[in-house]
């Protein structure tokens, strides 16, 4: 299942990037970027607690609790550079 989702979304890169080559000199553009792995939770809300404590997902709960669960603002300290510079 994870090896057709990579295929699918190399698939959607490969023609978005053949469209934008084809366009000469139009301004539209799209950017793509995608993210293995990461919940849309986490994008927006940050690490959860639950999920950090899980030893299937974090090797060592304790470090990365402290710096991704404890902060205030979650969702910056998992993504400083979406929620700093791209918010703007």
């Amino acid at each position: 299942m994870i090896l057709a989702l990579r295929t699918f979304a190399a698939l959607i890169v490969a023609v978005i990037l053949t469209q934008t080559a084809q366009a000469a000199t139009g301004d539209r553009r799209l950017v793509l970027v995608t993210l293995d792995g990461l919940a849309w939770t986490e994008v927006f809300r940050g690490a959860g607690p639950e999920r950090s404590a899980d030893r299937a997902f974090v090797t060592e709960p304790k470090p990365f609790q402290a710096a991704y669960v404890q902060p205030t603002d979650r969702a910056r300290a998992m993504m400083p550079f979406l929620h700093t510079v791209m918010a703007k």
